[in-house]
């Protein structure tokens, strides 16, 4: 468009130069009037004066513009680069905006999945605690039954053992008490036959205890035994659990690793061709911006340069 203008105004610049040209050229050879009386060399001179100062008047406002001519070129090329810049700069702006977008998809997607493995964790948790808390019961239950059966071991041989001390006594403490109640015995006699009959009795009783303590020793060391096997069966099955519980949630924290990174390589992907999209788009708008610009540094300049040649 200011390339057309300015060769519409060369053509009229050339026009009135060829009018002008005419004039100044023309030769008048003879001017009849009865009233004028003309010296044809004067009318000459004054005439080529009057055609360069006409010359001079059309093409001083002219000259005036091409400083004009060449701000508006300067000033067109430079809101053009200020676009491109502008260009680039949206392209950033875009890339940024689709990179926190990702950011934030990957963040709630991490989020989700921590929240999933957590609730699987703790009923993965509380089922194993449960499966514990079961098998201790029955464990619990089985040394119960056999410290009923070690109690029950223990009266029955207190049991016998006693019996058989009461047997084995039981003449000699009938023969004495028979002595003391149906004989006549002095004082003597009668307190020689008591400190036997104590004596007998104190023996039997030593005997009796001393079982006792023996079988609640020999108890004592079987529900230590017992408590000790109920323990480990515990702690061993505990282990177990515990072990079997942890694999499993490994297992699933794989899984779910597996899935945020099957996440993460799409939304990568879908990244990747997002902004490959937006700047082939600002690539090709500032590609052909440019081509214009250097379209327009070229028409131009050579416009103008060739307009500062002819009329400065």
């Amino acid at each position: 468009m200011f390339r057309e203008i300015l060769s519409g105004l060369l053509i009229v610049l050339l026009i009135v130069a060829g009018f002008i040209s005419y004039l100044i050229l023309f030769e008048i050879k003879e001017v009849k009037s009865p009233s004028v009386s003309i010296n044809l060399s004067e009318y000459k001179q004054e005439d080529n004066l009057e055609s360069r100062q006409l010359i001079k008047d059309l093409t001083n406002p002219f000259k005036s513009t091409i400083n004009e001519q060449q701000e508006i070129y300067h000033k067109k090329i430079n809101d053009t680069l200020s676009y491109i810049i502008f260009t680039n700069e949206i392209l950033v702006n875009n890339n940024s905006i689709l990179v926190e977008e990702y950011n934030k998809a990957l963040k709630e997607k991490k989020d989700e999945l921590d929240n999933l493995l957590e609730i699987y964790k703790n009923e993965i948790v509380s089922y194993s605690n449960n499966k514990i808390e079961y098998y201790s019961d029955i464990i619990n239950k089985e040394f119960e039954s056999s410290i009923d059966n070690l109690l029950n071991n223990y009266h029955l041989e207190l049991k016998d053992y006693k019996n058989q001390i009461n047997k084995e006594y039981s003449n000699q403490i009938f023969n004495l008490r028979l002595k003391l109640e149906l004989l006549e015995l002095s004082g003597k006699k009668r307190r020689e036959y008591e400190e036997k009959l104590d004596v007998i009795k104190r023996e039997k009783n030593m005997l009796i205890n001393g079982k006792k303590a023996q079988v609640s020793f020999k108890l004592l060391l079987e529900k230590e035994k017992l408590i000790s096997i109920k323990n480990q069966k515990i702690n061993k099955y505990k282990e177990t659990e515990i072990k079997s519980s942890d694999a499993l949630i490994k297992i699933k924290a794989e899984e779910l690793k597996q899935r945020f990174e099957q996440f993460h390589q799409k939304k990568l992907t879908n990244l990747k061709e997002e902004i490959n999209k937006e700047e082939l788009v600002i690539l090709k708008k500032i590609e052909s911006l440019y081509k214009k610009r250097q379209d327009i540094i070229k028409i131009v300049k050579d416009d103008v340069d060739k307009l500062v040649a002819q009329y400065d």
